[in-house]
């Protein structure tokens, strides 16, 4: 999904977010988008976002996580991880 989203020159909030029609997948999203605005990615590092909706309606669930690569030695450390969860209402 990220090599699309470069592609398609949009980061990956936006991208995702351009191509769902649900409003409770577009909200869960939205709220991770919030809570991980002020993360920012430098040299080496990167953050990576997921989303998935289990039993096609009954929650929703967006995750994120910042990690540190180290080429040298094959690494890849979680530095953060934020979790938005949506349930049935």
């Amino acid at each position: 999904m990220d090599e699309l989203c470069e592609i398609a020159g949009k980061d990956s909030y936006e991208f995702r977010l351009m191509h769902l029609e649900n409003e409770r997948a577009k909200d869960v999203i939205g709220k991770l988008r919030e809570i991980t605005r002020g993360e920012k990615a430098v040299e080496g590092t990167g953050i990576g976002i997921a989303f998935s909706r289990y039993k096609n309606s009954a929650s929703y669930c967006a995750v994120a996580a910042k990690v540190a690569v180290d080429t040298k030695e094959g690494t890849v450390q979680v530095q953060k991880c934020g979790l938005q969860l949506m349930q049935e209402k």
